[in-house]
């Protein structure tokens, strides 16, 4: 029986000539800039980090796709816009997302499909699911303290609060001069001196952008599986945007942007017996910082 996919079709002539075209050229992706991704999440860990908490409960000896795996091919969806765990059956022979989650692009096996994430979003019980929770709350943890300080040109000391950020990529230290003596640190900090539209800004990325109101599982303790895993390519969206250069246009650029121009490149997917190559489109507008993004995305010295 002939596969009707590969036949040739036709579009309207050009000057004359035909155009012609068929679904024949060969192992090729529409998502190149998951590689990216694949970088961020190793620099962070965050696979393996939810992957020490959650229960595998499976026989070990008929075990084919490790959680790490399952994690990373689930958060990468999510970036590139799959939402659903459906779409990972179409996905699972992708030979871009095959290469983020360590698997060969052409002679690996496949990754899981959409029965399997689905048994993965269900397994875990409410310790368990609490358990994973916090793993990327404690990943990402802020603190709060103040003091006093005088500047050369001050004629007296001023109250002074600092933000710190711990985080595995290490501290983040922000300071705020005021002369309010009422209210916490953390209050100074987060409802006077943080714009409410930030965290508004933030919500909308996490939702509208990676589609984290899809809870449509039956079990609510699925659904805050779910959450944990678009919250976790929520960090993986933060980190690709922050490994880019200030002063691009891209550096402030919202997720949907980003996945548009960074993240839905085409890409031939070539494997030899000794490499494995990427050949990304000639016409690629953001050629020059996506060259730059591997190198700035490699995992931070102890």
């Amino acid at each position: 029986m002939t596969d009707d996919t590969i036949l040739p079709f036709s579009f309207p002539a050009v000057h004359a000539k035909k155009v012609t075209a068929a679904f024949d050229g060969g192992r090729l992706t529409s998502n190149g800039g998951v590689m990216l991704l694949a970088m961020a999440e190793r620099r962070l860990g965050l696979a393996d980090n939810l992957a020490r908490v959650f229960p595998d409960r499976r026989d070990p000896t008929r075990v084919v796709h490790s959680l790490v795996d399952m994690f990373r091919a689930r958060m990468f969806a999510i970036c590139c816009g799959y939402e659903d765990a459906d779409d990972l059956d179409h996905l699972r022979s992708d030979p871009a997302f095959k290469l983020a989650c360590g698997r060969l692009p052409d002679s690996g096996r496949d990754l899981c499909s959409q029965p399997t994430l689905s048994r993965l979003e269900n397994a875990p019980r409410l310790r368990d699911v609490i358990r994973l929770t916090y793993t990327l709350v404690d990943a990402w943890m802020d603190s709060y303290t103040e003091t006093r300080h005088k500047a050369k040109s001050w004629d007296h000391e001023r109250r002074t609060v600092a933000r710190i950020e711990a985080t595995m990529l290490g501290l983040d230290i922000r300071f705020v001069v005021t002369s309010l003596d009422v209210g916490s640190a953390e209050w100074i900090y987060d409802s006077l001196y943080c714009a409410r539209g930030q965290a508004e800004n933030l919500i909308k990325l996490h939702k509208t952008q990676l589609a984290s109101d899809r809870t449509s599982c039956r079990s609510a303790l699925a659904n805050q599986v779910r959450l944990v895993l678009h919250t976790a390519a929520y960090w993986l969206m933060l980190t690709v945007r922050g490994a880019i250069p200030k002063v691009r246009e891209l550096a402030a650029a919202e997720f949907a942007t980003l996945r548009l121009r960074l993240l839905k490149i085409a890409a031939r997917v070539v494997e030899t017996a000794s490499r494995i190559r990427l050949a990304f489109a000639a016409a690629c507008p953001e050629a020059d910082l996506f060259r730059s993004l591997p190198g700035a995305l490699l995992p931070l010295g102890p």
